[in-house]
């Protein structure tokens, strides 16, 4: 329970907060990485269980590394194109 505990709930929060900007990008499918990681934590928080924010937390990180991967997928091509 060491990642469900009231101490890092607001280290959590500052990671849903951060979740949610992704979450309101308007790309088309992207919103379900940030959404299912969103809800991981929140299960993991309202149970008290470590492995699903943990979880959550992974899915978190693979969202941010998918748009900052897409991100530059887009610069790369506009920079090619232009």
């Amino acid at each position: 329970p060491g990642l469900a505990n009231a101490g890092a709930e607001r280290a959590l929060g500052g990671v849903c907060v951060g979740l949610g900007v992704l979450l309101a990008l308007p790309i088309p499918v992207f919103s379900l990485a940030p959404a299912a990681a969103l809800t991981a934590i929140a299960l993991g928080l309202l149970l008290r269980d470590g492995i699903a924010v943990l979880v959550g937390l992974a899915l978190g990180a693979a969202s941010c590394a998918a748009l900052l991967a897409l991100g530059a997928i887009v610069i790369g091509a506009l920079n090619a194109a232009g």
